[in-house]
């Protein structure tokens, strides 16, 4: 397996690296009070090509490979998780559209930035008992028409376009809807408890044009949401630590730091090995969706386990080491521990993979 990024892809997180512990992170608190992330770091991730990571080079995208676009999504998460996973989402998103053969201009568009998507169905294929679309599809004379209420999208305040998956006739299959035509109506989606940057709305369909998309492997499409998603819970997590060896390193007692005392020691030694862990099963999972392997799908949902638990778990590390500043919204490790719980309801819940590797294991 081979992890190590090439020149151009070093580049590009060298550029990302920088916006992240800029502009980015100097912004992410705004951006999740206000529910939305500021202009001029949109802007920002325009100019880097961060809305075409994995779109082809016709299109005017980066073309990346999974792993190195987990660690893209990594470097993004430290600063701001909610960002990220729209990122995550709308990559997830075009990928079906340029795999569906969708029109070259949207495309083109969505590759560079000027317009965005966002996604909804990604996780009906994650359970084997997983429930039906809320999305309905219906056929007429007139093309196809969706009825339905999503009710919590990331990324919708902010998109031009939506990938839905909805019930028909024959199934659940994909489509795409242009959220500007009559019939869409976007609302509020409520105060969300983490990834509050994500600009998620909920979606009402009444009648609404769409388009139906080509066969989508809903399988793969699994895996890539779940790999990405994994990426970005390593990256809260690795924010996490970070801040709480800063802060233990300032903060002393008994005459000394707190990083001095073995409690404190073992609960960084603690979250960094189980970060490492995550870590390297994400590029694990990554490199093999790269290299087209059988188990690919194992190890995304091995990755997505682990990353979430050790997310949780260092994030808890940071409050605990902040002591009662952990709990107020002075440091931003409370942040990174309401980001990461919501992290784990996110593309299937960690129980659920859970069954379903056991399922493939005893099969």
């Amino acid at each position: 397996m081979q992890f190590k990024p090439s020149d151009d892809d070093r580049m590009l997180l060298e550029a990302v690296r920088a916006l992240a512990d800029g502009a980015l992170r100097d912004s992410a608190e705004k951006s999740d009070r206000d529910g939305v992330p500021a202009p001029k770091i949109l802007k920002h991730l325009v100019e880097l090509g961060a809305f075409g990571l994995q779109a082809h080079d016709k299109l005017g995208g980066l073309a990346l490979g999974q792993v190195a676009t987990v660690a893209t999504l990594q470097v993004l998460a430290a600063a701001d998780a909610g960002l990220a996973q729209v990122l995550v989402h709308h990559g997830a998103a075009l990928a079906v559209l340029q795999s569906a053969g969708f029109d070259g201009k949207m495309l083109a568009k969505l590759a560079g930035g000027q317009a965005l998507a966002c996604l909804g169905g990604g996780d009906l294929s994650v359970h084997p008992d997983a429930v039906q679309s809320p999305i309905q599809a219906s056929e007429s004379a007139n093309g196809w028409r969706l009825s339905g209420r999503h009710g919590w999208l990331l990324g919708a305040g902010l998109a031009h376009l939506a990938v839905l998956q909805a019930e028909t006739a024959q199934g659940p299959r994909y489509f795409a809807v242009d959220l500007s035509q009559p019939g869409s109506l976007r609302r509020a989606a409520g105060e969300q408890l983490g990834l509050r940057s994500a600009a998620a709305q909920s979606l009402e369909l009444s009648d609404c044009p769409a388009t139906l998309l080509g066969d989508v492997d809903a399988r793969a499409l699994a895996t890539r949401l779940q790999v990405q998603t994994a990426a970005v819970a390593v990256g809260v997590a690795q924010a996490a630590l970070r801040a709480a060896c800063k802060y233990a390193n300032q903060r002393e007692q008994f005459g000394k730091p707190i990083a001095a005392l073995q409690p404190i020691q073992w609960q960084v030694a603690d979250a960094a090995t189980a970060i490492d862990a995550a870590q390297l099963l994400v590029q694990q999972a990554a490199w093999q969706l790269d290299d087209g392997h059988k188990q690919a799908g194992q190890s995304a949902r091995m990755a997505l386990v682990k990353a979430r638990e050790a997310a949780v778990s260092a994030s808890d590390k940071a409050i605990q080491i902040h002591g009662g500043y952990g709990y107020t919204k002075d440091f931003p490790v409370e942040r990174a521990y309401r980001d990461a719980m919501l992290l784990g309801v996110l593309h299937g819940s960690s129980a659920a993979h859970k069954v379903a590797l056991v399922r493939a294991m005893v099969a």
